[in-house]
């Protein structure tokens, strides 16, 4: 018998247990109801080009370069300058820029602007906001240092940068490494630029790791390595990007919490990692792997993307699956019960794109990066998971939904 080696969340109760509709991965998908009551609809729902889903808050962007987020708000991580501790429908990010990208964290969210500039909001505890300082900020507030950025993503307590000179830069804490400047583990509260003289498609920061893919199509990674997830082969940290090993070409990598996911050319999925609840996707139930390992079946993934315990990715035709941890129905299959196997997410919904959030690995913190949302190809967000914090959007802050649930207009 498995043991968790956190207690679970307050908010999962036995009211978010359904009946499994048996089907194959490839029948109709149930259309079920969703658990956390009627939906408000005082406003329109927004459409979205852009979503990114943080620990327990979400963000989106419009097609007006409009930045929207809701969910929980301490240190103002929604960036709307509001001092609630959480906002439950999409409330617009404070200042007026307009959002090329967006990435949300664990208590804070960054962005890159039409004019390529770097913001970010929300906590600050450990440089992660990369202004100089470690003061907290509740609207957007600019990365220091003037660079231009053409991608941002925010992990755990750090983050990193990708400039159109597909140069990479990190900041934010660095106990293990994952800043990726070398022999110095200190905390960097300014961008500094990653070693070695690699050309970066894109550099992602997980959760005490970071991953990256060249536009070679090679994949390095680089931080901590406790659960494997470097893909190395060993078990040792590191404090400068190492090649994944086994020499395949991917087009994508995603460093998670405790695990990576990448795609080949080919849009196979493979990931490596932790594997204790099945995030790795492989059927197999095993603590790790330390290779790249690859997701069963014959799919071929548009998207993949690691998260906490969980995974979620999208095909080539549209169709989301998760699998992993399910304690709050993160995967969205209707029930919370965790699967080692890609499982579809219920309600008969096409997704373009699909994301999950990260946080600090156990044994120090509880399992609270447990949602996941996505996009239709009509560009509506839908959102299922936990929901204390209203990181669901729907309005409320109820129990959560184990299917998914359509993000409300905004505030």
């Amino acid at each position: 018998m498995r043991h968790l080696r956190w207690s679970l969340p307050s908010f999962v109760s036995a009211a978010l247990l359904l009946i499994m509709v048996g089907c194959s991965d490839d029948s109709p998908a149930p259309l079920m109801a969703p658990e956390s009551g009627p939906q408000l609809s005082a406003a329109a729902a927004l459409a979205f080009s852009r979503i990114s889903v943080g620990t327990q808050h979400t963000c989106a962007i419009t097609f007006e370069n409009r930045a929207y987020c809701w969910g929980k708000n301490s240190f103002g991580a929604v960036g709307n300058g509001s001092s609630a501790f959480s906002i439950p429908r999409p409330a617009p990010v404070a200042g007026g820029l307009r959002f090329a990208q967006i990435s949300t964290g664990t208590d804070y969210t960054c962005g890159v602007t039409t004019e390529s500039k770097a913001y970010c909001w929300g906590h600050n505890w450990t440089g992660q906001l990369g202004d100089s300082t470690e003061n907290s900020h509740p609207r957007p507030f600019p990365v220091a240092g003037g660079r231009k950025f053409r991608q941002v993503i925010a992990g755990f307590a750090h983050t990193c940068a990708v400039t159109p000179a597909n140069e990479a830069f990190c900041w934010g804490r660095n106990v293990y490494g994952q800043v990726g400047i070398g022999a110095a583990t200190t905390e960097q509260l300014t961008p500094a630029k990653v070693r070695g003289m690699h050309s970066w498609r894109r550099v992602v920061a997980g959760g005490n790791h970071t991953c990256g893919v060249t536009t070679g199509n090679r994949a390095f990674c680089w931080g901590g390595n406790d659960r494997g997830q470097l893909g190395i082969n060993t078990f040792t940290s590191r404090s400068a990007p190492v090649a994944v090993a086994g020499g395949r070409s991917f087009v994508q990598v995603i460093a998670g919490a405790n695990h990576s996911c990448a795609l080949t050319g080919e849009q196979k999925a493979y990931c490596w990692g932790d594997n204790e609840w099945g995030e790795i996707g492989n059927g197999i139930d095993r603590p790790q792997s330390l290779t790249p390992s690859p997701v069963l079946g014959t799919r071929r993934w548009r998207q993949v993307i690691a998260g906490f315990f969980h995974t979620c990715g999208v095909t080539m035709a549209n169709v989301a699956f998760c699998w992993g941890f399910n304690n709050a129905g993160q995967n969205g299959n209707g029930t919370t019960t965790g699967t080692p196997v890609a499982t579809r997410v219920s309600g008969g919904l096409d997704f373009t794109v699909i994301s999950t959030g990260v946080q600090e690995p156990p044994p120090l913190v509880n399992s609270d990066a447990v949602h996941s949302c996505a996009l239709t190809p009509d560009d509506r967000a839908y959102c299922w998971g936990g929901n204390a914090y209203g990181q669901l959007g729907t309005g409320t802050t109820s129990l959560g939904s184990s299917v998914p649930v359509a993000v409300v207009g905004p505030t």
